[in-house]
């Protein structure tokens, strides 16, 4: 992995967007700016690699992951309570019990998002909510319940009715339009991906590709959890793998896989 040179991180630190995140970092740590700047500078050094490359000025790439950089150290200051985003998940139980005060131990009430999802939320929250709501969602992303409430200076109860009165707008009108189009979470990539490369088979089938192509997918798919349901519906799966289309036996379980993926995929439903 190649670190920035000297020159380059010079350049990250001379620029005004870092001095003006690590002024912000610095306000939202409750530390110096210098030790700001030092705690800014390092993260991005270690995690931001697209900076390692800098022109005279910032792109607006690189200018969004000096702002990534900030929001990774406020939520690793607070990474007790955020290691999770709690915006959809209340502060009580149906039984009046606080759910927030003790984060860890409350492992089945957590709604765990991976660091894409968030990153990805943060980028698109700005442009489904107006500026008010989409800082009080990037403060709850970003620091957590707890540490919102706190900087917000807002009771239980107060927190909640934010939180449930944010849940009816982004399910309703134009936020919940950008929304379903803008944000997808991990498993929805991912059912997408699968459903490209199970696309990718079916064209295969359908122009005839070379035998050896069609062995090496399907030697990947075997290990492809979104492929299980068609192998199962097959009664020799290696078998078919191996000898795909050569006799009576692969060719059953061939075409019984071929049925099965075109379901998945919603082609036979065309």
């Amino acid at each position: 992995m190649t670190t920035p040179s000297e020159s380059t991180v010079n350049q990250i630190m001379q620029s005004d967007t870092f001095r003006i995140t690590a002024r912000s970092l610095s306000k939202e740590l409750h530390i110096s700016i210098q030790d700001a700047e030092t705690e800014l500078i390092t993260e991005i050094i270690e995690h931001r690699h697209s900076l390692k490359d800098v022109q005279q000025l910032l792109s607006g790439r690189q200018r969004a992951e000096v702002n990534f950089a900030k929001k990774d150290l406020i939520r690793k200051q607070h990474k007790a309570d955020n290691a999770y985003m709690k915006l959809f998940v209340t502060d009580q139980d149906i039984d009046g019990n606080s759910i927030t005060e003790n984060t860890e131990a409350t492992p089945a009430r957590k709604s765990a998002y991976s660091e894409d999802e968030i990153n990805r939320a943060l980028m698109v929250i700005p442009m489904a909510f107006t500026d008010t709501t989409a800082g009080f969602i990037n403060d709850v992303l970003v620091k957590g319940s707890e540490a919102t409430k706190a900087s917000r200076n807002m009771s239980t109860s107060q927190f909640n009715k934010k939180i449930k009165q944010t849940i009816a707008t982004a399910k309703d009108g134009n936020a919940r339009k950008r929304l379903d189009v803008m944000l997808k979470s991990d498993v929805q990539l991912r059912l997408e991906e699968n459903e490209k490369l199970a696309r990718t088979f079916i064209d295969m089938i359908n122009d005839d590709a070379p035998k050896e192509w069609i062995n090496n997918f399907l030697q990947e798919a075997l290990d492809n959890k979104y492929f299980d349901e068609a192998f199962d519906l097959t009664s020799f799966p290696g078998y078919m793998v191996k000898h795909w289309d050569e006799d009576s036996k692969a060719r059953k379980d061939g075409y019984i896989f071929i049925n099965k993926v075109n379901e998945l995929t919603g082609v036979s439903d065309q």
